[in-house]
């Protein structure tokens, strides 16, 4: 209890002063300050306990106290900021009233000289000294409508003289430039035709060189599409008919008047269709192949069956080891060993296989035949000398 009654005495010792020190800058914020100082003070603070809510009077009377200190600071600045204000209108009133009395001063002088500076400006601009008129007289333009309209002659005068001395550099730039340089013309013309919009030769000459520009530029793509296309030619073997004839098309667009390309053109195009018509004939032969060997296929089967199929298990076929065991002397020992693929004969479907079975005394030999297949069925058997 002492070492809080001991914390509480140094908070109101500090507050207090905090108090004193505000009471003479901000007086509302330092009573409030010096209240919670009070408050917070143990002999006080075991008086008030009692009161509901009393332990939270100091901090607030604190808070209180330092937010009076910020609404006082924004007052102040308001006030400095509102006469602030005030003394630069003032000041901006006072440089008003002073230009406006410089100007009155002015103008009543310009007045007693007027006639004297309309005369020196008229003579300026009879001599044709059109930027004296503007320097001598831009000052005046503001004071005097004369004075404004002789200064904006003048003026116009300078731009006309300006435009008239670009307008003949430019002519003279055309003198000294090549006819054939159509782009360097095309360019001076529309200086001439933005410089001089109602001139309509001008802009006919820049039409003009404007089309010779195009056809100049594309002469040289088409150039450089036919060495291009020429180095193709060289890479390219002479029996490729197709690219050989791309590219001689190619140049044929390119030059129409070069007789060389036209005829080799028509050259590759004949061997291209050449080709084409050979190709299609070897196709059509290929055709007929097929159609006989599949008619030949056809009618293999109407006479001897389908082709017979290996086993996926053994590799053995089902009519020759229903052969094999219905004519061994011990059905159950025949074991197929291997079997060659069918093949066409003209007697039906040979195959060729291996195997083992037990002999007339029992013993289990190995031995190889050929076998003719007709519809699923063994017909014919061979030696394995038969046959390759």
């Amino acid at each position: 209890m002492m070492y809080f009654s001991y914390i509480r005495w140094v908070g109101t010792f500090l507050l207090g002063l905090l108090g004193l020190a505000l009471v003479f800058a901000v007086p509302i914020s330092g009573i409030l300050v010096l209240l919670s100082a009070v408050t917070l003070s143990p002999p006080i603070n075991q008086k008030i306990k009692p009161i509901l809510g009393a332990q939270y009077l100091s901090p607030i009377l604190l808070v209180a106290g330092l937010a009076m200190i910020i609404v006082d600071s924004n007052i102040q600045s308001e006030q400095r900021r509102a006469e602030l204000a005030a003394r630069e209108a003032a000041q901006q009133g006072e440089k008003r009233q002073q230009v406006l009395a410089e100007l009155a001063a002015k103008k009543q002088q310009f007045l007693k000289q007027r006639d004297s500076i309309l005369a020196d400006l008229e003579g300026l601009f009879s001599d044709q000294q059109y930027q004296a008129v503007v320097t001598q007289g831009d000052k005046y333009t503001y004071l005097d409508a004369d004075v404004k309209r002789i200064v904006n002659q003048a003026q116009k005068a300078l731009k006309q003289a300006a435009d008239e001395k670009k307008t003949q550099e430019t002519l003279a730039e055309l003198e000294r430039t090549d006819e054939s340089d159509h782009s360097k013309k095309e360019r001076l013309y529309r200086l001439l035709e933005q410089q001089h919009p109602d001139v309509a030769e001008y802009k006919k000459k820049r039409i003009y060189h404007t089309y010779e520009k195009r056809i100049a530029l594309k002469k040289i793509a088409d150039e450089k599409k036919t060495q291009e296309t020429l180095a193709e030619l060289d890479k390219t073997h002479e029996n490729n008919y197709k690219k050989n004839e791309s590219l001689y098309k190619t140049l044929v667009q390119l030059n129409p008047d070069v007789i060389e390309y036209q005829d080799k053109l028509a050259d590759y195009a004949l061997k291209v269709k050449e080709a084409n018509d050979r190709e299609i004939e070897e196709r059509n032969e290929e055709l007929k192949r097929r159609a006989l060997l599949l008619q030949k296929a056809q009618e293999r089967v109407a006479k001897f069956g389908k082709k017979p199929v290996k086993s996926a298990w053994d590799g053995s076929y089902f009519p020759v080891t229903h052969y094999l065991k219905r004519v061994a002397h011990d059905p159950d020992s025949i074991k197929i060993i291997n079997c060659t693929e069918a093949r066409p004969i003209s007697e039906g479907w040979l195959v060729g296989c291996d195997y083992r079975g037990k002999n007339a005394f029992g013993a289990l030999i190995k031995q190889s035949h050929w076998f003719v297949i007709r519809r699923n069925a063994v017909v014919e058997k061979y030696e394995a000398s038969a046959f390759n």
